[in-house]
């Protein structure tokens, strides 16, 4: 039985919720649902590895795992957990998978995209220097490629350079536009600002 994004993202916020009133008690039993509602879809370590983050106070990721959910904004952090969880994984996975058998080719879980081979920067020994920096993805390209790839099950999308935020505009657009995906970037920092930031936590 496939469950509908809407359904689990009903079910899915309240689970949020229930973590939060304590993450190291709640957070396993969470993950035991997760599991039972995917069934096979994924392989045991997706489950046996995060456990161990958060079981375990000898993992190096164990710490950080707890001060994302303390430091981090409660809104901005439950939709990109819900959208990493069900958009990306479930119904991402299994509309990929899919169309992998229907169409006899790979399709990518994460697809790497440089709105820009522009950088704010000149970097001794950069890579991206190499490209010059006079190649553009238009706005409307880079909702092509998005949309494109969600109908083959991919919405992860990761910003790389060229300097990303150097299209900071276009790509709020884009993250606005698609609240289904999430969409990450390797940026040198220096273009975040405050304003930024909170355009960037309205988009979710």
């Amino acid at each position: 039985m496939k469950f509908k994004a809407s359904t689990l993202h009903k079910i899915g916020r309240p689970l949020v919720n229930y973590v939060y009133k304590n993450p190291k008690r709640n957070i396993p039993k969470v993950l035991k649902i997760g599991k039972a509602i995917t069934g096979n879809l994924f392989p045991e370590t997706t489950w046996t590895a995060p456990l161990d983050v958060i079981t375990n106070p000898q993992n190096t990721w164990n710490d950080y795992v707890y001060r994302i959910i303390e430091e981090t904004d409660k809104e901005l952090l439950t939709n990109v957990l819900l959208t990493f969880a069900i958009d990306a994984g479930y119904i991402g996975t299994s509309t990929l998978r899919e169309n992998r058998d229907k169409l006899k080719c790979n399709i990518p879980w994460i697809i790497l995209m440089d709105p820009t081979s522009a950088c704010n920067l000149k970097c001794k020994g950069c890579w991206a220097a190499e490209y010059g920096h006079h190649s553009n993805l238009t706005l409307d390209e880079m909702r092509k490629i998005v949309t494109e790839a969600k109908a083959l099950g991919t919405h992860f999308f990761m910003f790389t350079g060229g300097e990303p935020l150097v299209r900071k505009k276009d790509i709020l657009t884009i993250t606005n536009e698609n609240k289904d995906c999430i969409f990450l970037a390797f940026t040198n920092g220096t273009l975040v600002d405050d304003e930024f930031c909170e355009e960037l936590k309205k988009s979710g």
